[in-house]
């Protein structure tokens, strides 16, 4: 995958996490403000990453907090 195909990907995945909490939102379908948090998070983070990648910045792709 280029560098081009997954900040599409990211932003793609961004829109569709946002669209999700949007549509939570106005149909009341949340199930308590952590989900709708979580929710918006995620379309954040993936956002984020998308431009890090478009400015030349490269992220840890791994969950782990601790680098050692």
């Amino acid at each position: 995958m280029t560098r081009r195909d997954e900040v599409e990907y990211l932003l793609g995945r961004s829109k569709e996490f946002l669209e999700t909490a949007k549509y939570q939102i106005d149909t009341g379908f949340m199930i308590s403000r952590l989900t709708e948090f979580k929710t918006l998070e995620q379309a954040l983070r993936l956002y984020l990453k998308s431009k890090a990648l478009v400015r030349g910045v490269d992220y840890p792709r791994t969950h782990r907090v601790r680098t050692r």
